[in-house]
């Protein structure tokens, strides 16, 4: 089973955990799969570096990893088409539509699958907006008296050059207002 995916170079986490992933999946030569584990798939992973965002124009990057993308479906006729983090994500859902390949997509609000989106997008991951909550609802903001209600002092630490704040802290902030 192939797949394919194109990274900026600030999207280590997601291309590493992809390499280390397919190599667990292949440890013994194969990985076995269905009811019985009796048929065994091996997997290809193509990946491709389409430049440095910082030190490109948005267009050229753009420009870039679409056009390395296209490559890459036309030419290693992929089973799957690996999606790349945050913010070039999004360059990766038209060429999945167009050439019916799907898009194995790692970034989480839902707004993403709803938007500018097609049948070939599939989330692999627990919504963004949805993951922070249980960690959250277990912290008591409550003083010694119950009867006294005052406003507790939630503060979220995050970057802000991530969506995460956007959708998954956001979501998290929301919930303590309520």
């Amino acid at each position: 089973i192939t797949v394919v995916g194109v990274f900026d170079s600030s999207c280590g986490v997601h291309r590493d955990g992809a390499m280390v992933a397919v190599e667990v999946l292949n440890l013994d030569g194969a990985a076995p799969i269905g009811y019985n584990e009796d048929y065994f798939v091996k997997f290809r992973l193509v990946i491709a570096i389409a430049g440095n965002s910082k030190q490109q124009m948005p267009d050229d990057y753009k420009l870039s990893h679409e056009t390395i993308l296209e490559d890459l479906i036309k030419n290693v006729s992929p089973h799957y088409i690996l999606g790349s983090c945050s913010f070039y994500a999004r360059y990766d859902k038209e060429l999945a539509g167009k050439y019916k390949t799907m898009l194995l997509s790692q970034v989480g609000p839902q707004q993403f699958y709803q938007e500018d989106s097609n049948e070939h997008v599939f989330g692999v991951h627990i919504p963004s907006e949805l993951y922070g909550i249980p960690a959250f609802l277990p912290l008591q903001f409550a003083n010694k008296e119950k009867a006294k209600k005052e406003k507790q002092k939630v503060r979220i630490i995050h970057r802000d050059r991530s969506e995460f704040f956007h959708y998954t802290c956001r979501a998290i902030y929301e919930k303590a207002l309520e």
